[in-house]
């Protein structure tokens, strides 16, 4: 699919360059054509408004105009134009031919095409040659011109074009390429990392549902056992549906978290308050398990944001600290304001998390214990942290971890705060 993804960004991205510089291919050629006809009809205009070639060009002898009685110079066009003088018998009374390669015999059968295609203006192919013809009340001018050389012009122009057109392309090709892979690495990353989730789900989920129909087993072999006598097999089965639930409920939440669709009730809140019950509600469990929470917890910390996300956010790493803390162990939770940034800090004794673990740590279903299962609940599902990650940036925040022989692992939640003087 990514490949497939991949050759249609490709694709579209060349359609689009390939519009592009084909209109400016045909722009310029046309610009080309444009300038190369507009020098011909120059031409042919000054060809019909000039002097009348005499006949001294023809025969060595001068040439009148009868229009005007005056003798005049030779017309001289350029780029192989030429003038023809006709009488009012359409025979030919002079024509100069010094910057043309024609025949006489060419230039009588040029003025006979005119004269029979009966029109004033137009083309021969047979000599290259465009012309134009005005009338007088004794004479008739014909303006030739030579568009060999303008014909040359414009291929050379539309050859040249489409080498640019062919070489850009080529280049565009292969930015589209790079652009492409370099576009589709974080389409790539996501969509490993859906393959992964989905994977991982359907493991997490696989485990709670062999053992409820194990259970469910055991209870349908002994059809004739009371309730009461099947208890533990009927407690276990709802302790693993709860925790399916549970499980369900967490990957909910980090899905409608990446489409943004978990709407935030953002006001106020005492972040001291929340962080204070959220101690207070694990003390008798830890307690029990022998872990000592100490707290240091600055009073009137007040933050924008969503009480039920920011409470399940304290839980989370509470739950967490006091999970891995280990026997005789201790969890030390801070809370405090630090130039203009506020900062929780939760930190447990325990073993450290492996450096190589310690950067995947707030990834989905990770966890660097590989042998936990789910008869070792302690080792959670592997979503806490990652749903703490999600809570901690929609509230425009961000969380680190560290770990250690020495200091044990500290996680570390930072909020911005407008109030910078304190």
């Amino acid at each position: 699919m990514l490949k497939q993804l991949r050759k249609r960004f490709i694709i579209i991205t060349m359609a689009l360059v390939g519009i592009v510089l084909l209109m400016l291919t045909l722009i310029m050629c046309y610009k080309t054509y444009s300038q190369q006809m507009n020098k011909i009809n120059r031409a042919l205009e000054m060809g019909l408004r000039g002097p009348l070639a005499s006949e001294d060009n023809l025969y060595g002898g001068g040439g009148e105009d009868p229009e005007d009685g005056g003798i005049h110079d030779g017309f001289s066009a350029r780029d192989g134009s030429f003038q023809v003088v006709l009488n009012s018998d359409n025979d030919i009374i002079s024509y100069n031919n010094t910057y043309t390669d024609l025949t006489s015999d060419e230039i009588y059968d040029a003025v006979d095409r005119v004269l029979s295609a009966d029109q004033s203006d137009g083309k021969l192919k047979k000599h290259k040659l465009y012309y134009k013809m005005s009338s007088g009340t004794f004479y008739k001018k014909i303006a030739f011109a030579d568009y060999s050389a303008a014909s040359k012009e414009i291929t050379a122009s539309i050859v040249f074009a489409l080498l640019c057109f062919a070489g850009a392309m080529l280049i565009f090709l292969m930015i589209s390429i790079w652009l492409s892979g370099y576009a589709m690495r974080p389409v790539a990353k996501a969509w490993a990392q859906q393959h992964q989730f989905v994977a991982d789900a359907s493991h997490e989920l696989k485990t709670p549902l062999t053992a409820i129909l194990a259970t469910n087993n055991v209870l349908l072999s002994h059809g004739d056992s009371t309730i009461n006598e099947q208890k533990k097999w009927i407690e276990n089965s709802q302790a693993e549906a709860h925790h399916m639930k549970e499980l369900i409920n967490n990957m909910l939440f980090l899905a409608k978290s990446d489409d943004e669709k978990v709407e935030l009730v953002m006001s106020e809140i005492s972040l001291s308050d929340i962080v204070m019950d959220t101690t207070l509600q694990f003390e008798p469990v830890a307690f029990e398990n022998g872990v000592l929470i100490d707290t240091s917890i600055e009073k009137d910390i007040k933050i924008q944001g969503d009480t039920t996300q920011i409470r399940q956010l304290a839980h989370i790493l509470v739950d967490n600290a006091c999970k891995y803390a280990g026997a005789d162990g201790h969890v030390d939770v801070v809370l405090m304001r630090n130039a203009g940034t506020i900062k929780l800090e939760v930190v447990n004794t325990g073993a450290p998390i492996p450096a190589e673990d310690l950067p995947h740590i707030f990834e989905r279903f990770y966890r660097s214990d590989k042998v936990r299962t789910q008869q070792n609940q302690a080792g959670g599902y592997g979503l806490g942290l990652a749903i703490a990650k999600s809570i901690v940036e929609r509230h425009k925040g961000s969380v680190s971890a560290v770990s250690n022989e020495t200091d044990g692992t500290k996680f570390t939640v930072t909020f911005r705060t407008k109030d910078r003087a304190r």
